[in-house]
């Protein structure tokens, strides 16, 4: 996936008013955004799915922690997820013993220009993700000139080496490789963060002042990550794939569960534009329904 193309990564550097026509338009966009300028510092979480996978526990042992910090009477939580999420985040975050009175739970679709703002209302993003090939978030946090707290081990680090916004936590395992447990399927290295290293690393984070290196690693992104380069992957594949059929040329089926508000049909229409790119004809075809595998089965 091109992440690259992140509406994120094209306004690094850009402050809060310069992204979205009127970032108060939203009212949970507003009420973050009014907490920051009143000095009260936000740590921020997304989750999306996989709570296991995405460090969930650690993110509620981490806000129970910080909101007994007597030197941070001010310190206040948000968790940015979808609409379907929001009651098991609300309830498993208050099961967890979570300082529910200083947490913001925003379960909206926002557009990612309102993504993009809403980074820009925290002091600090922390992402402790215990396995994954490319998480997006923490680097969008990046980019958008918030320091940001990510395992030292995994993908946050492969993409991010050198971003002086960038802390990184200790593991108490070594890597294992099995992250099937409670993620339907998902196979991975793991890494389980240290408890006392992601408090030790936020409370870092939230005393800088000046952001650097973000900015400079979402260009490398934005440049590196495209549909184009997408669609080159895509081709040496299917150049090293047996033929469908004799004279069948083979086609690329698109499918995806990550952004949602970004469509199918539109992921399917983008990737074609990058193999136009390319001087090569469009193979993408979008999956429009969970039927996808089924179809794949009976040949098509």
């Amino acid at each position: 996936v091109p992440h690259g193309v992140s509406y994120v990564f094209s306004c690094a550097g850009l402050p809060l008013g310069a992204i979205v026509q009127d970032p108060t338009a939203r009212p949970s966009l507003r009420d973050v955004a009014a907490r920051r300028e009143a000095g009260r510092p936000l740590v921020g979480w997304v989750y999306t799915h996989s709570w296991e996978r995405k460090g969930g526990e650690a993110v509620v042992r981490l806000f129970r922690r910080l909101s007994e910090d007597q030197a941070r009477p001010g310190l206040a939580f948000v968790v940015k997820t979808l609409p379907e999420q929001r009651e098991m985040v609300e309830k498993t975050f208050a099961r967890l013993g979570a300082p529910m009175s200083r947490l913001t739970v925003i379960a909206e679709r926002y557009s990612e220009e309102e993504m993009a703002a809403w980074y820009r209302t925290l002091r600090v993003f922390v992402y402790p993700t215990r396995g994954g090939a490319f998480e997006l978030p923490p680097l969008e946090a990046l980019a958008s000139g918030v320091p940001t707290v990510v395992p030292e081990r995994g993908p946050c680090i492969d993409y991010a080496l050198g971003v002086a916004d960038l802390a990184a936590v200790r593991g108490t395992s070594p890597m294992f490789d099995d992250l099937t447990a409670g993620d339907n399927g998902h196979v991975g290295e793991g890494f389980d963060v240290d408890d006392d290293s992601l408090y030790a690393a936020t409370l870092q984070a939230l005393d800088r002042r000046t952001p650097r290196g973000g900015a400079q690693l979402a260009m490398r992104l934005a440049a590196d990550w495209t549909w184009g380069r997408a669609a080159r992957i895509a081709l040496g594949y299917l150049g090293e794939a047996p033929a469908i059929e004799a004279g069948s040329p083979p086609r690329l089926w698109t499918w995806t569960s990550g952004r949602e508000q970004c469509g199918i049909r539109e992921y399917s229409d983008a990737l074609d534009e990058g193999f136009r790119s390319l001087g090569h004809p469009p193979l993408s075809r979008p999956l429009t329904d969970r039927g996808w595998l089924r179809d794949v089965r009976a040949g098509d």
